[in-house]
């Protein structure tokens, strides 16, 4: 937190909005809430990279349990049980093949709920209340309280 923003909260209402350029009774203006926008950026979270299938098959082709299956397969190569180890060896190409389908398709139902769950926020913008993405409020948007509105960090 930079040390303006870390004093801000002591300012009196009229001193923060003349420091971030907002005039509390009208807020900003759509163009220089899209200017600061892209100036910037989006107000959220970063949440990683997202769904990766090569990831997701890496770790299930290292998860302890499979390599002691692999581990048995080769000592039973090594002991001349050719059967048995052809027969660990599908088990386990099995398994980590429905362990990928699992986990990359329960990475993609939770990244679709994540972007239909997108919070609006209540803001003045040329005189007139709007309700824009939670991830376009800008530095220096007059944001509306109200009686049970919700107020948590974005992505949280």
């Amino acid at each position: 937190m930079s040390q303006v923003a870390a004093a801000l909260h002591t300012d009196d209402a009229a001193d923060v909005a003349l420091s971030l350029g907002s005039d509390p009774a009208r807020g900003l203006s759509a163009e220089e809430a899209g200017a600061r926008l892209a100036q910037s950026g989006p107000n959220e979270l970063h949440s990683g990279e997202g769904v990766k299938a090569g990831r997701i098959l890496l770790e299930q082709l290292t998860s302890p349990l499979l390599l002691l299956l692999v581990g048995a397969a080769v000592l039973s190569v090594a002991l001349g049980k050719v059967a048995e180890a052809a027969v660990i060896f599908v088990v386990v190409v099995l398994n980590a093949w429905i362990g990928f389908r699992q986990e990359y398709r329960a990475e993609r139902a939770m990244a679709s709920l994540r972007a239909m769950a997108a919070p609006t926020v209540r803001v003045l913008r040329d005189g007139v209340p709007q309700e824009p993405p939670a991830r376009e409020v800008v530095p220096g948007d007059v944001v509306l309280l109200e009686a049970g509105a919700r107020v948590r960090p974005t992505g949280g």
